[in-house]
């Protein structure tokens, strides 16, 4: 099995090494679990190790993203030539002159544009054909709660489905954010059974854990594991 490790301390224990190579990563949990920092620090890793990246800012502009890296040590200037940012609110949000915001239907139409899975979908495309055909890449959506809340759930279904299958074509991986608790139950299932490893982050009084629930082609870890996080990071330790 072709793996790809993640260097983040004590998270490959559980799974056997690493990621398995062509997969479609979920990440849910929380606000506030560590999803987005998890996310952040294995997208530094795979550059380290000669991957390129994409990486959708949704939640945060892409600028926050990078100054949050930059605090945990991860200098994303480094890898310049091999990142790219996209900041979903600038760069795929439609011309915002004649909206009339007082309208329902405008806003809604507004919002529907921007968080649009098909125009992302057609901009990972391009970039991907133009820029890093034939390298391997890791593609980040931090995270898919925004575009999940104005999808229907056959259309989230396809664009996972698409997800995988680019994942494989591409010898890459995927990794999505969902936040728990913003979706109805069809909406996050569906998520659950088309990804091939779910990572699930907690947040509680006692502090952050984390679980593996799936991943595919793995014997991994059942159980969940004490997460400390630190100035350079994130631990993981067993129970």
């Amino acid at each position: 099995m072709d793996r790809v490790a993640t260097n983040v301390r004590g998270l490959d224990d559980l799974i056997e090494g690493g990621f398995p190579k062509r997969s479609a990563i979920a990440l849910i949990g929380p606000e506030g679990s560590g999803k987005s920092l998890l996310s952040q620090e294995i997208v530094w890793n795979f550059l380290e190790q000669g991957y390129s990246a994409i990486y959708y800012a949704v939640d945060q502009s892409a600028d926050e993203v990078r100054d949050e890296m930059l605090h945990y040590g991860w200098d994303l200037g480094k890898h310049e030539k091999n990142v790219r940012m996209v900041d979903v609110t600038e760069e795929m949000a439609p011309n915002i002159e004649g909206v009339r915001w007082s309208k329902d239907e405008d806003m809604m139409k507004f919002t529907a544009e921007t968080y649009s899975l098909a125009k992302v979908l057609k901009e990972g495309q391009e970039y991907y054909t133009k820029f890093l055909r034939g390298k391997e890449v890791v593609v980040v959506f931090d995270s898919l709660s925004p575009f999940f809340l104005v999808t229907p759930a056959d259309k989230i279904f396809h664009f996972i489905q698409v997800m995988r299958l680019i994942m494989k074509v591409a010898n890459g991986i995927g990794i999505g954010i969902l936040h728990e608790g913003l979706h109805d139950q069809k909406i996050e299932s569906t998520f659950r059974f088309v990804a091939d490893g779910i990572i699930e982050l907690k947040r509680s009084e006692r502090g952050h854990s984390i679980r593996i629930a799936k991943m595919q082609r793995t014997n991994y870890y059942k159980a969940s594991c004490a997460v400390d996080v630190t100035d350079t990071g994130i631990n993981i330790y067993k129970a």
